[in-house]
């Protein structure tokens, strides 16, 4: 493992999310597999490729929504 790096290499946050628990569960199991294999799950830029496309569409749908106001229910 390099211990130096790019200093153009972006920093990062940490953001919690939620989700179901048959999700969770079966996120465990997989990384518990792939430990004993010697492996190890990281989704990070998986979820990081979601969240990004998610934050486009919303910016889409900001930007064709501009005058209106969502009214309360």
């Amino acid at each position: 493992m390099s211990l130096l790096r790019p200093t153009s290499q972006a920093a990062t946050k940490t953001l919690s999310v939620r989700v179901p628990t048959a999700l969770h569960a079966d996120i465990e199991a997989v990384k518990q597999e792939a430990a004993t294999r010697g492996l190890s799950l990281d989704l990070t830029a998986v979820i990081v490729k979601a969240v990004a496309g998610a934050v486009k569409t919303a910016r889409a749908e900001l930007s064709t929504n501009r005058m209106q106001k969502a009214q309360p229910k």
